[in-house]
């Protein structure tokens, strides 16, 4: 039973209210009977039902009329504009559903957006003309806000086995880490560069609270190594043109790394299988996500299981 507490001791079926509202409106029984495909005795009952429940007269009865008491017009009067102010509400919801799903927002790390994720907004464009999509650059440790708050959809970007519980983690695979050496530094190294190499040099990293930063560090210490940083920068791409002016070595994921220019700079693989980070689809856990959203993450499942740089995820790490 849908019922609405006035007040104390005194509750109302809000079944019984609708059926008011049908009878005052058509000042007939047969005809709100025909509206609802309901008996006129049940209906009748109904109202006799509501009438008790208020201690109220509210329709005066003829054998030929209905018409509303006064206490039955004032009723009729609260009740109505409360149903239409409800209706307007509804309303607004499906219209705000409907908006949503002519839209999506999601975050995604700079190196991410700046690779694979254009060409598979301009596949998932083409497949939703119209569509309007939020795509906000930003590192991990910004991430999980919007999300929990409902400011985007969801994210893309690295994550960790001990993220946060509220969050629901899709992981897509593990991505390395590569070194960007200045091509006159080259001969420094072989086809690839250790960690024990890099602890040497002059290193250009993504600032201390990045996961890249704290997954380097976590290996380089398993090896009781301590990483000399350089210059720290939050933007990828300048990391990677002080790199090609000989600065220092950047280290960055290989995401990042896929439009370097080598005439001037060359990308080494690190050959440290811990120097990887996990790359994941983050969203609200139990947050039910738009069907518009949930196909542009299923779009990006599946490109992403055929990125070449891309390995499956194994042990959890950083």
């Amino acid at each position: 039973m849908l019922a609405v507490t006035l007040k104390p001791g005194l509750t109302v079926n809000l079944n019984l209210l609708q059926t008011f509202v049908l009878v005052a409106r058509y000042q007939s029984f047969k005809e709100a009977s025909d509206h609802t495909g309901r008996s006129r005795s049940a209906i009748s009952a109904q109202i006799r039902q509501l009438e008790e429940q208020l201690g109220l007269a509210l329709f005066e009865r003829t054998t030929r009329s209905v018409s509303l008491t006064a206490h039955g017009s004032a009723l009729l009067d609260g009740v109505q504009d409360s149903f239409d102010r409800m209706c307007v509400g509804i309303c607004g919801l499906s219209d705000d559903a409907g908006a949503r799903s002519r839209s999506v927002a999601f975050a995604c790390s700079n190196s991410l957006s700046g690779s694979i994720i254009p060409e598979i907004l301009a596949e998932f464009r083409a497949r939703h003309p119209g569509l309007h999509i939020d795509l906000l650059e930003m590192p991990r440790y910004q991430m999980s806000a919007p999300v929990l708050a409902g400011d985007v959809d969801f994210a893309l970007g690295p994550v960790l086995c001990d993220d946060d519980p509220t969050l629901r983690i899709d992981v897509l695979g593990e991505e390395p880490f590569v070194a960007v050496v200045p091509r006159d530094r080259r001969a420094a190294y072989g086809e690839t560069v250790s960690l024990r190499q890099l602890a040497t040099a002059p290193l250009l990293l993504l600032t201390r609270r990045s996961m890249t930063w704290q997954a380097l560090d976590r290996a380089a210490r398993r090896q009781g190594l301590t990483l000399s940083t350089s210059h720290e920068s939050i933007n990828y791409r300048t990391l990677i043109t002080m790199a090609e002016i000989g600065t220092g070595v950047a280290v960055l994921p290989k995401s990042a790394t896929l439009h370097v220019e080598t005439d001037r700079c060359v990308v080494l693989d690190i050959d440290d299988p811990q120097t990887n980070r996990r790359i994941g689809l983050i969203s609200a856990r139990g947050r039910p996500l738009s069907r518009t959203a949930s196909d542009l993450m299923a779009l990006i499942r599946c490109r992403f299981a055929t990125c070449a740089w891309l390995s499956p995820a194994t042990a959890p790490g950083g």
